[in-house]
C-alpha cells in the first residue's frame, strides 16, 4: 500500500521540476528575444544619430585609431 504512494509522489515531483525547467527556459528564451528588441532599437536609434552628427563620429573613429595605433607600438 505504501509503494503507490511512493511512486506517485516521485512522479508528481519529477512533473513539477520538468515543469520547472520548461518554464526556465522559456522565461530565457522570452528574455533574451525582449533583449534583441531593445538593442535593434537602440541600434536603430543609434543609426539615426550617427547620420545627423558626422563631425562627432569621425572625431571618435580618430579617437578610436589612435588608441589602435598606441596599443600596437605604432606612434
Amino acid at each position: 500500500m505504501i509503494l503507490p504512494i511512493i511512486a506517485l509522489v516521485l512522479v508528481i515531483g519529477v512533473a513539477m521540476y520538468s515543469f520547472l525547467i520548461v518554464v526556465y527556459f522559456a522565461y530565457k528564451i522570452i528574455a533574451a528575444i525582449i533583449s534583441l528588441i531593445f538593442e535593434a532599437i537602440g541600434n536603430y536609434r543609434h543609426s539615426k544619430w550617427m547620420k545627423k552628427h558626422p563631425e562627432e563620429v569621425e572625431r571618435v573613429n580618430k579617437a578610436i585609431q589612435q588608441l589602435g595605433d598606441l596599443f600596437q607600438g605604432n606612434k
